[in-house]
């Protein structure tokens, strides 16, 4: 299972594999930009070395963007309203 999170609680960098939901709970963030294929050598050394370089002021903004917007796709009313939706689908209108 891949890596969700690309940053590790004491601020360590972390990459992800573009696999499976990864994909999704990254897109349109910042941390996009951490996704690399699976065998691909060179693009994990490259995330490596961007996260490395990286201050550790940058990687908190980053991590703080990412739970901010993983936050907002999971909210309570939205994972609800989806629910109901994909159970019921139109049948009440």
């Amino acid at each position: 299972m891949p890596i969700v999170s690309l940053f590790g609680p004491d601020g360590s960098g972390k990459s992800s594999l573009a696999v499976g939901g990864v994909t999704e709970l990254v897109k349109e963030t910042p941390a996009e930009n951490m996704l690399f294929e699976p065998n691909n050598e060179d693009a994990l050394l490259d995330r490596i070395e961007k996260v490395l370089s990286m201050s550790k002021e940058q990687l908190t903004d980053i991590g703080i963007g990412l739970r901010t917007s993983v936050l907002h796709k999971f909210r309570d009313d939205k994972i609800k309203s989806q629910l109901f939706n994909s159970l019921l689908g139109d049948t009440l209108t």
